[in-house]
């Protein structure tokens, strides 16, 4: 009777060893790696933000009313005159006027846009732009074509 008196007690140690101290309908904790501390992966402090190139403003561009000579003011440094071909199909650079203490080169020339920029004698102002975009593809119509013009200032 010994042998199964041991048995008995056995098993119920190793009952206990399993199940811990669980009585009942309760089920023994389970470690599981949702259980693991996890660091806080908030940063201390903010980034710092990214700045490419704080000593030159950012460029800033308006749009210009149509001219209906086709000749537009670039704020102090002159005037560009684009006109739209004949045929309605292209822009034309007709003339570039720059004003006294600025110098111009064509950035862009081509059917479908002009690019002027003045650079300016002194390091006191800032380049500007003028660019200009045939508009809406009115060949073949009725319509006269568009020319979208835009004056932009801080140009780098």
């Amino acid at each position: 009777m010994r042998r199964p008196a041991t048995l008995a007690a056995a098993f119920v140690l190793s009952a206990f060893a399993v199940t811990g101290c669980a009585t009942g309908d309760e089920q023994p904790e389970q470690a599981t790696d949702r259980d693991l501390e996890v660091e806080d992966l908030t940063p201390a402090a903010s980034p710092e933000p990214f700045d490419a190139g704080a000593e030159e403003a950012p460029t800033r561009c308006s749009d210009l009313s149509p001219a209906p000579d086709g000749r537009y003011p670039v704020g102090e440094a002159g005037t560009v005159t684009v006109t739209v071909a004949d045929d309605g199909e292209a822009l034309v650079l007709e003339d570039v006027e720059a004003a006294e203490g600025w110098e111009h080169e064509v950035a862009q020339e081509d059917d479908v846009a002009i690019d002027v920029r003045f650079t300016p004698d002194d390091a006191e102002s800032a380049r500007v732009a003028l660019v200009a975009v045939l508009g809406n593809d009115a060949a073949g119509t009725d319509m006269q074509p568009e020319i979208l013009v835009q004056y932009c200032d801080a140009v780098p």
